[in-house]
């Protein structure tokens, strides 16, 4: 008897927690933030008269799904869903998350994913962790959270001053990562070898940097988080994983506009001090896909 009060204490506390973020909004309210701001653009439109639709492209397959959705105390179900063109009872897009049209689901206004920039998200009752999230940027200089560290979103760009190692946290003392490959924005220029730096010449666009700071030769400055991609070739530049590293911000220049650009002779120098192999990439007929 008590375990059974214990578990029903908990449901309960878990249930007044994922409801107490749409305790402002009443399920009128909720519609018409839905309704009105197609909040997650042509993936998922929620229309007045109970019905939704999703109709885009993912991966070069056309999806179209379309049903009815129902909002009953800040949950939203969805209902006489169809066409689901083999995806089964869910869909995903590469950035946005994931629905199960057979799960409930709140709003949350808050709920953000700093990888992609969204901010919001369509949040799965029975699952929380799983998301779906708007379009919505995340505003510039907010404060969030990154796996423990409190930074500063980011729309600038910084330019590498000096070869700066990529680490998994925010501090000197954090492990090194390794990633296969580089591909150099301007010239399509590539190293092959493993590195476990960013190269002097690159500009990079930052996600995040540290709201701490460290001192470091003397330098007090904060650490930048951005994203690398693995590459193996530009024949394959779509099959490396994104790797999220931090860099020690006392040897960038953050900046906004075109003031600095990435320099191929620069880069080409700071590869070969690394004992890394810079190869020019020889098609110029290439096109960014």
């Amino acid at each position: 008897m008590i375990k059974k009060f214990v578990l029903l204490f908990l449901f309960s506390f878990s249930s007044a927690f994922c409801f107490a973020q749409n305790q402002k909004l009443t399920d009128n309210q909720l519609k018409k933030i839905l309704t009105d701001k197609n909040l997650f653009g042509s993936k998922l439109i929620f229309n007045d008269d109970d019905t939704f639709v999703s109709k885009f492209n993912n991966y070069g397959d056309g999806v179209h799904i379309e049903g009815n959705y129902q909002i009953k105390d800040g949950l939203i179900v969805f209902v006489n869903v169809k066409d689901f063109v083999n995806h089964g009872k869910s869909f995903s897009t590469w950035n946005q998350g994931e629905i199960d049209f057979n799960s409930p689901y709140f709003y949350s206004a808050d709920r953000y994913d700093y990888k992609y920039n969204h901010m919001g998200a369509l949040v799965n009752f029975e699952e929380p962790e799983k998301c779906f999230f708007t379009n919505n940027p995340i505003p510039e200089n907010s404060i969030i959270d990154i796996d423990g560290v409190k930074a500063y979103y980011l729309s600038s760009k910084i330019y590498i001053n000096e070869n700066l190692k990529m680490r998994k946290k925010n501090y000197s003392k954090s492990e090194v990562v390794t990633i296969t490959g580089c591909s150099f924005d301007v010239t399509h220029d590539w190293v092959k070898e493993e590195r476990k730096i960013v190269f002097k010449g690159m500009v990079i666009s930052p996600i995040a940097k540290s709201v701490e700071k460290e001192m470091i030769d003397g330098i007090y400055a904060p650490w930048y988080l951005i994203r690398q991609r693995e590459y193996y070739g530009p024949d394959e530049r779509d099959d490396g994983a994104d790797y999220f590293v931090w860099i020690f911000g006392g040897y960038v220049t953050e900046f906004t506009g075109d003031k600095y650009k990435e320099n191929p002779d620069v880069i080409k120098v700071s590869v070969e001090s690394a004992g890394l192999e810079y190869i020019k990439y020889e098609n110029k007929n290439y096109e960014e896909k």
